[in-house]
């Protein structure tokens, strides 16, 4: 499939790599990646990164997912906070040095090939050019990139998925990691200790100082959105195409898009509304919307339509257009594309402290009650554990420290029809041996933590049954282990290095 050029000798500097790792790694756990600061210049191969390179570099990450490379983008670390975009930035890097270093280069039939099969560009399993063109002008042109940024995403992609496949060869599974996952099938009885992080939140008590000394430290970090009208046409598709798909589908698109693009076109010289009257089409007029499409005047109100409709569609192409260049090209919103004129700009201004206190209100309190919470659960691990080495019920010790319990009985992780909320509790007690307690698991609205009382045997029929996944199972978190190992010693030998001492 690729025009791979290697050598024995890059061949055997990856493999000598991937048993120096192996022979260690499953001894360690992941490591959270914690990053501090604000700092955005970083060194990597020795090459100094600018603020502004971060920030090209991080866009980068919503356009490998609007490619539909979500495996991509979460492998190197993005998760759409800026921490994850600054391993994506350094990580994607990475990837394109190995793939030089390994001679991994897949050549341009490949990236086309893999193109042209991106499910975002599929229209009743064919390539949709039109799904494409949109996905430029939607995707692309708003962050001043061009095609060649999808072909050197998708290249690297695949540069990715050749080291995986090459690192994937590696792990084996043993018996002791078949009897771990097994555990699923082991009904799990217990009793689990919850901390509501609201609870937490109204013990919270802030003051006018903190939240002053909150806005004064960071003023900058408070501004109003910057709003944009626009006024647009819509080309719905035909009544009669709804129904049509495969072949069929996409002509009666492509002649839509066709009409609306010729529209398009004039209405960049004449003007929209000149262009919509001479057309005998409607003129309609989106509310003030920000960068994301979000109607701040139905947000107040607190209308579940705060996003959605044209403004949605418009508003990344929106943003990129000013006075001397007013209309956007074709839009797709849905089944039908749009053409849009920006009318006004009400650009971003600083807050006043005022306007700033609701958020800054929200930020305080929650830091404050999710440190509360978790000083409540390290104190009850404490309180538990000792009593468990008393000998104590794990009901009784909950109570005596004035816990909020709730007790499940043979809870098997496998079994789908069980109660959520009592799959996680076993989840989270997987790792445990009988009478003992975990630590706090977070969860967004508070957290929970786990006492194991009992884990009963697995039904062995259902082991032999499930075998195939459980293998599969031990040697996807074995691959995982092996390809995050793999990235610190790449990471190591590019210098990664923040000057700064920060990440951003």
């Amino acid at each position: 499939m690729f025009t791979w050029m290697r050598t024995h000798q890059r061949n055997l500097m990856l493999v000598i790599t991937i048993l120096t790792i192996i022979s260690f790694v499953f001894f360690y756990s992941i490591t959270d990646r914690t990053h501090q600061g604000s700092g955005q210049v970083a060194r990597v191969y020795g090459r100094n990164l600018s603020v502004t390179d971060f920030q090209r570099e991080a866009r980068k990450f919503q356009l490998a997912l609007a490619l539909g490379l979500t495996e991509y983008a979460t492998s190197l670390g993005g998760n759409g906070a800026d921490e994850g975009l600054s391993d994506f930035v350094i990580n994607k890097l990475i990837i394109d040095h190995e793939g030089l270093r390994l001679g991994i280069q897949p050549g341009d039939e490949d990236v086309k090939n893999a193109i042209t099969a991106l499910p975002v560009f599929q229209t009743g399993g064919q390539f949709d050019p039109l799904k494409y063109r949109q996905l430029v002008v939607t995707a692309l042109t708003p962050q001043g990139f061009t095609e060649l940024e999808i072909q050197n995403l998708v290249r690297s992609s695949l540069i990715l998925e050749r080291i995986k496949q090459m690192l994937d060869s590696v792990p084996a599974v043993t018996d002791g990691e078949i009897a771990y996952y097994s555990r699923m099938f082991q009904p799990t009885s217990g009793v689990a200790v919850l901390f509501d992080l609201a609870d937490f939140a109204r013990q919270v008590k802030l003051t006018e100082d903190q939240i002053t000394a909150a806005f004064k430290a960071d003023p900058k970090r408070f501004v109003t959105s910057e709003l944009r009208t626009a006024r647009y046409v819509r080309f719905p598709m035909p009544a009669d195409a709804q129904k049509l798909d495969g072949k069929a589908k996409i002509d009666a698109q492509q002649k839509v898009a066709d009409a609306s693009d010729n529209f398009a076109t004039h209405a960049a010289g004449a003007g929209l509304q000149k262009a919509a009257a001479e057309a005998g089409l409607k003129v309609e007029t989106t509310l003030p919307f920000d960068a994301n499409g979000k109607i701040p005047a139905l947000a107040e109100l607190g209308s579940a339509v705060a996003v959605g409709g044209p403004a949605t569609a418009i508003a990344p192409a929106a943003f990129t257009l000013t006075e001397k260049a007013p209309v956007t090209g074709v839009l797709q919103n849905g089944d039908e594309f749009v053409v849009a004129e920006l009318m006004t700009v009400t650009p971003s201004r600083p807050m006043t402290l005022a306007e700033a206190r609701p958020e800054i209100t929200r930020e305080l309190t929650d830091t404050a009650a999710k440190a509360a919470l978790e000083k409540a659960a390290t104190g009850a691990v404490a309180k538990l554990r000792e009593a468990a080495r008393a000998g104590q019920p794990a009901s009784q010790a909950a109570a005596a420290a004035g816990l909020k319990t709730q007790v499940f009985t043979n809870v098997l992780l496998s079994d789908e029809a069980a109660p959520v909320d009592l799959r996680r509790f076993a989840a989270a007690a997987r790792s445990a041996n009988e009478g003992e307690i975990t630590g706090l698991h977070a969860e967004p609205t508070g957290g929970f933590l786990v006492w194991l009382e009992k884990r009963g045997p697995a039904d062995p029929k259902a082991i032999d049954q499930h075998r195939a996944d459980l293998v599969a199972d031990a040697l996807a978190q074995q691959q995982n282990l092996l390809w995050t190992e793999w990235l610190k010693s790449a990471q190591r030998e590019a210098g990664v290095a923040f000057p700064s001492g920060n990440r951003g």
